[in-house]
């Protein structure tokens, strides 16, 4: 398996119109139940396959673009100086700083994970005899109370809590309370966050990635309001809203890659969870769930239709034409000898010089080392 430039741009491109497709479901059709643990997998592994296998397919169609493709090529295959240290190619250069800041991003979120951890357990305690016992759920949910916040937030994903505020709730406030941040877990909110998190920061150059997590709180908070009122009845719905509203006014401030509360600052976020709740449509969870991974299946067979091409032409006199055969990958391939490099056509080897041969590697042709 081989990273090409092409490979990794065809990737960019075709993760970028599945995230932009998943935004524009998730936020103006209103599919809340698309950003699923599943749904990011599958995006992780859409992105994995589609850059470390670069494979063409009977089916796939070459099409030569010289015109832009070659200066494209050309600038990213440049060699930089290191004045007297050696010389480096452009896309190199590249590869390195992305990786770099990457790495840099991922070890912030590491860190902001063991600040928060530390804060948590230094500022809480466990919370006994919880109402959500009632519901037979959350076993393997700590419930502990915090002073620090002031609604209240889950958190963790290995280690699950839920943090109350350390105040005195009415028993049936505390178990709807309970019922919402449970659901957080039980859809695998956290996770979710915490890939796409990940995921933004190892794609941080393309800024299509941050629709990501343009208002994925606020669709953690719609998908889990979905969850409570499908147990609930009308009046129990009713009084679900009024707790909504109660922990609204005490919003916390106490927020981070890593956890989820139960209210939203933003009044424009409560008067569309009071609407979807109003509103609510279990139909919409199901179309959901189905639409995306067919969507998958057809991009990603999209991605290997049509392959790009550079053009070159033969180097003049280097070659001997008197077979009357155009060369290609089918053909020919390049041999690696003592730091040379040659082209094998027919029973011609005729010797090439780096640069020529970076760009027949980007084209696909094969190398062999040794004669």
């Amino acid at each position: 398996m081989r990273i090409t430039i092409f490979s990794f741009v065809v990737t960019a491109i075709y993760s970028s119109a599945i995230i932009l497709l998943l935004y524009l479901l998730r936020t103006k059709a209103r599919l809340v139940s698309i950003c699923s643990a599943s749904n990011v997998t599958l995006l992780y592994l859409f992105c994995a396959i589609r850059l470390f296998l670069p494979v063409e397919f009977v089916f796939t169609k070459p099409v030569e673009m010289p015109v832009i493709i070659n200066p494209i090529y050309k600038v990213l295959t440049y060699n930089i100086s290191l004045h007297g240290v050696g010389r480096i190619k452009v896309y190199n250069l590249l590869a390195g700083i992305i990786l770099l800041v990457g790495l840099i991003k991922l070890i912030i979120l590491v860190r902001e994970y063991l600040k928060v951890f530390t804060t948590v357990k230094k500022f809480s305690k466990i919370k006994e005899n919880a109402a959500i016992d009632a519901f037979d759920k959350g076993k393997n949910i700590e419930i502990r109370e915090c002073e620090i916040i002031g609604s209240p937030i889950s958190f963790g994903i290995l280690k699950k809590m839920i943090l109350l505020p350390a105040k005195n709730y009415e028993k049936e406030t505390e178990k709807l309370i309970l019922l919402h941040e449970y659901g957080h877990h039980a859809n695998k909110d956290l996770l979710v966050k915490i890939l796409v998190e990940v995921f933004s920061a190892i794609y941080w150059w393309n800024p299509i990635v941050y629709l990501l997590s343009k208002d994925l709180y606020q669709t953690f908070e719609l998908r889990c309001d979905q969850t409570v009122v499908e147990s609930l009845d009308s009046e129990g719905r009713i009084k679900y809203l009024q707790v909504l509203l109660d922990e609204y006014k005490n919003n916390s401030s106490f927020e981070s890659a890593f956890s989820i509360g139960l209210s939203n600052s933003k009044p424009t976020a409560i008067e569309e969870r009071f609407e979807e709740i109003r509103y609510y449509n279990a139909g919409k969870k199901k179309y959901g769930n189905c639409l995306v991974p067919i969507f998958f299946v057809i991009t990603f067979f999209l991605s290997y239709l049509v392959v790009f091409r550079s053009k070159y032409d033969a180097p003049q006199g280097q070659m001997n034409t008197h077979y009357g055969e155009e060369f290609s990958k089918e053909n020919s391939y390049i041999i690696e000898y003592e730091n040379k490099y040659y082209i094998q056509i027919n029973q011609d080897l005729i010797k090439i010089d780096d640069e020529y041969v970076e760009k027949l590697l980007n084209d696909g042709f094969e190398l062999k080392k040794g004669f």
